[in-house]
């Protein structure tokens, strides 16, 4: 029983906290073709209080079809407060320092800040697929444990050539 309650607490903690991310709110999304290239341009506000202090959010551009093809751009990675130490230890330390997923931007949430504008504008190869594919937006909530809880957002946007 005690089991199955701090199972339940922990569900609705992860389901509160992504409910949170309403915090982070990209606008102006849009999906150019460009010569050989894909670019998606979009600006992303984060309030200083979109993220809790020992958590992560990422915001993850996600383009996707039908046939199973899909691409994932950088993301976007929102610390809170005490969340904000683990990076830059990590970071000193050299973890990540070769990974090819590192995200567009961190954004880090320090008490008294006023929140962040991130100028979001990443480039791809241009795919026949992508002529017909969706974009959403993932969220990833990144708990205190180490723990992913995620969400997709779809994106009313097409493909300006």
């Amino acid at each position: 029983m005690k089991k199955i309650l701090i199972s339940t607490v922990l569900a609705l903690a992860a389901t509160v906290a992504i409910a949170q991310t309403g915090g982070i709110t990209p606008s102006g999304i849009q999906l150019t073709r460009k010569g050989t290239n894909l670019t998606l341009e979009m600006t992303v506000a984060v309030s200083p209080d979109a993220v809790p202090r020992l958590q992560s959010v990422e915001l993850v551009p996600v383009l996707s079809d039908d046939k199973g093809h899909s691409v994932g751009f950088p993301g976007v990675v929102v610390n809170g407060r005490d969340r904000i130490r683990i990076y830059q230890r990590n970071e000193k330390l050299g973890y990540g320092s070769d990974d090819p997923t590192r995200p567009f931007q961190v954004v880090n949430l320090w008490r008294g800040n006023s929140g962040a504008t991130v100028a979001y504008s990443v480039a791809a190869a241009h795919e026949e697929w992508m002529d017909d594919a969706s974009l959403s937006l993932v969220y990833m909530l990144i708990s205190p444990a180490g723990e992913h809880h995620s969400y997709s957002s779809p994106v009313a946007t097409s493909l300006s050539k």
